[in-house]
């Protein structure tokens, strides 16, 4: 007969991860440790969990050996691939070569290693090297991409980050600013299905322009929208709104983040903004990434996408709707989570040219 001595300890810890534990075969451990300290004899700790009674004395040998941590360890013989002593010649082949499929990847390794293996294991075998199917992205900015990238680096460093840390410390006021066109049309989204989805389209000549502002302070957005077109004036009549509205105390700057569109960047708007005591921050070039409000946009997009609008009423109305809810309470978690401090930066990415 083996000796056993449970401990009150053990029997607590034991009997709270019966239940609970990921692995059935711990969890039977676990649970013969339950019952022995009970007082049910091996047999009978047999019977109760469906097990050969030469299982129940082997899991008291483990429990002898080490206690809890052996009974809790498996030891699995993990077969190693043949392809990872090749994990670097893979994953270099995969970055020079960008393959826009498995098989690709399949044919090379059986090319230059000689080793040849199904599709299915050589998708799992990348897949635990971190290869993952992404969807290539357009990069705006065309050929002159690294100066691009160094301009945004240093707007990052040397103006937008020492301003958000001015924002979070001292009383002053700051909006990221963007303008959005939202047609009536079908704008299409992914979901998950049986079959090919379709739905229906509208005829797309219908817009709503929307002139935003971020205040990443107040956690609050301040828009203004119309269905006929954004121009100089309309930025000025914001300008005018948001001062009158939202931050009437001329004496306190107000600073604005927006990008470099021709009916904001031009003289007129300059004049205005220096008139209202508005400070205008102007990206680099072709820098969506840097201003945070452009989330939001992409956010309503993927809203709108769910629903079909046969009105304009309607579609309009959908969108007072979006904005409105963004404001509330309800939209707290999500606009922290839409819009927090991290910024996308291109020189982390793979940049195809």
């Amino acid at each position: 007969m083996l000796p056993l001595e449970i401990s009150k300890t053990d029997a607590s810890k034991a009997n709270m991860q019966r239940k609970t534990h990921k692995s059935s075969i711990v969890r039977n451990r676990l649970h013969t440790i339950c019952l022995l300290y009970q007082g049910y004899r091996r047999g009978d700790c047999a019977r109760i969990l469906g097990l050969c009674a030469n299982t129940i004395t082997s899991y008291i040998k483990l429990y002898n050996q080490g206690g809890l941590d052996a009974l809790c360890t498996l030891h699995y013989r993990q077969p190693v691939s043949v392809m990872a002593t090749y994990s670097k010649e893979i994953l270099a082949a995969i970055e020079s070569l960008l393959p826009d499929s498995v098989a690709e990847i399949k044919q090379w390794i059986s090319d230059n290693l000689g080793i040849e293996r199904s599709l299915q294991r050589v998708h799992v075998f990348i897949k635990k090297l971190g290869v993952k199917c992404r969807k290539t992205r357009a990069y705006p900015g065309g050929k002159e991409m690294e100066e691009l990238i160094d301009r945004q680096e240093l707007f990052k460093k040397k103006t937008l980050f020492p301003l958000l840390k001015k924002v979070a410390s001292e009383p002053i006021n700051m909006i990221f600013m963007d303008a959005a066109h939202f047609v009536m049309g079908s704008y299409n989204n992914h979901v998950w299905s049986m079959k090919p989805c379709y739905k229906p389209s509208c005829h797309g000549r219908y817009r709503i322009n929307i002139l935003g502002g971020l205040d990443i302070k107040n956690r609050q957005i301040l828009s203004l929208y119309n269905d006929t077109s954004v121009k100089a004036r309309t930025i000025i009549a914001y300008l005018k709104w948001l001062r009158y509205t939202h931050y009437p105390d001329l004496n306190k700057k107000l600073y604005i983040v927006l990008d470099n569109a021709r009916y904001q960047h031009c003289d007129w708007v300059k004049e205005e903004a220096e008139i209202w005591n508005i400070v205008l921050i102007f990206l680099p070039p072709y820098s969506p990434n840097l201003n945070l409000i452009e989330r939001l946009w992409k956010y309503m997009k993927k809203q709108l996408a769910k629903n079909y609008f046969y009105e304009k009423e309607v579609f309009e109305a959908t969108i007072n709707e979006l904005l409105e809810n963004i404001n509330s309470d309800e939209f707290f978690k999500t606009f922290n989570s839409l819009f927090s401090l991290k910024f996308q930066s291109f020189g982390k990415s793979k940049i195809l040219a």
